[in-house]
């Protein structure tokens, strides 16, 4: 969690990143907090069949794995006070045994790779996923109201 402070030393704006540190289960958020929360959360709240073109912003969470659910209950929990949910994609250099890797070695060593006509993969890695949120801290700490 990252914490960025005021100038009298209270909490401007909270990043939470316990979902990426694998703790989500955790006390719930406290709604009367003076202070933004960006709540990192992930893809994995949707459910794992295929979605045309993907996942849309306008649909509803319907994740069935344990992870799934955790999160998609730490994102209710976040939304209690002031706070923004930002879910972020793929992130290939957090992927335990090098995926970016393994599919490139795919490509290059087998003659077929099938791909999908119904999903697509909106991978990135962890430098612009930082850039992102860097970008809505700014936003909030300048007195933005529309995020």
């Amino acid at each position: 969690m990252c914490v960025l402070e005021q100038a009298q030393g209270e909490p401007g704006i909270v990043i939470d990143t316990r979902a990426y540190a694998g703790v989500i289960d955790s006390e719930p958020a406290k709604p009367n907090h003076n202070f933004a929360v960006i709540h990192l959360s992930s893809y994995e709240v949707f459910a794992e069949e295929a979605s045309f073109p993907g996942f849309l912003e306008q649909d509803h969470p319907k994740g069935t794995s344990p992870r799934a659910i955790a999160l998609i209950e730490a994102e209710h929990r976040a939304l209690l006070g002031k706070s923004v949910v930002v879910r972020l994609p793929l992130l290939l250099d957090m992927q335990s045994g090098q995926w970016f890797e393994a599919l490139l070695t795919r490509l290059t060593n087998e003659p077929w790779v099938s791909v999908s006509e119904t999903t697509r993969l909106d991978p990135v890695c962890i430098k612009e996923a930082c850039r992102v949120i860097i970008a809505i801290a700014q936003q909030i700490a300048c007195g933005a109201e529309n995020w």
